[in-house]
């Protein structure tokens, strides 16, 4: 345990290590905290006068009904699951990356305007294109990374 006391502020910070947790108590929080999720979105929904049992099973049907609905999900999904691993990587670097959505909206940017844009000749091949669009995208989500600092 270590203390910190910074100069004219009316209180310490005390650093404390983390308590042992038992390994089937992760496991069980997060089931736990799915359950209370789940509960308090259905009284939300019974609040506004739908039924939560039919818009949970829409709600799955639509994401996981189907070969076309599964690849939807999935395609849109990646980009948030790679964007919270970064953010993962970071934290466990002691690290905070508050500004991940921009970062990844802005690198989408700038790699969309490598197509969109006038900036390669209409029918560049593939191979060429999305290159491009990394040489691009990078930097811009980089620099939305730059503003914070």
């Amino acid at each position: 345990m270590s203390r910190i006391r910074r100069p004219g502020l009316p209180w310490t910070l005390r650093l404390e290590a983390r308590l042992d947790v038992p390994r089937w108590l992760s496991p069980a929080l997060t089931l736990g905290a799915l359950v209370v999720a789940l509960v308090i979105s259905a009284v939300i929904l019974a609040i506004v006068g739908s039924d939560p049992i039919k818009v949970y099973v829409h709600i799955v049907g639509a994401s996981l009904g189907s070969a076309g609905a599964i690849s939807d999900t999935l395609v849109k999904a990646t980009p948030l699951i790679l964007t919270g691993l970064a953010c993962a990587l970071a934290f466990r670097m002691r690290l905070w990356n508050i500004g991940a959505e921009g970062q990844l909206l802005l690198g989408a940017w700038a790699a969309s305007a490598v197509v969109l844009g006038p900036l390669l000749p209409a029918g560049t091949p593939a191979f060429v294109v999305l290159p491009a669009m990394l040489v691009a995208g990078r930097p811009g989500g980089a620099l939305w990374g730059v503003v914070p600092r």
